[in-house]
């Protein structure tokens, strides 16, 4: 998996780990990685790409990638 990052919303990269000072009016970002998932992404069912597209979990962009799925029907 990927790193995760620790930042203000300006972009000032914070330390990882131990206490540090956010001033009021300061936002914090924590960019998370996600899960690997399991088996191929590619065998994922139609209609639970177009539900997590539905929903707005994923952009259509990120659905052609990671899926191969696009809105003409495939």
């Amino acid at each position: 998996g990927a790193a995760g990052i620790v930042e203000l919303a300006d972009g000032t990269p914070l330390k990882p780990k131990g206490r540090q000072l956010i001033r009021a009016g300061q936002r914090l970002r924590l960019a998370l990685p996600g899960g690997g998932g399991y088996g191929d992404p590619g065998a994922r069912p139609r209609a639970a790409v177009q539900a997590d597209l539905d929903a707005e979990y994923i952009t259509p962009d990120r659905a052609r990638a990671a899926y191969g799925h696009d809105d003409q029907g495939d």
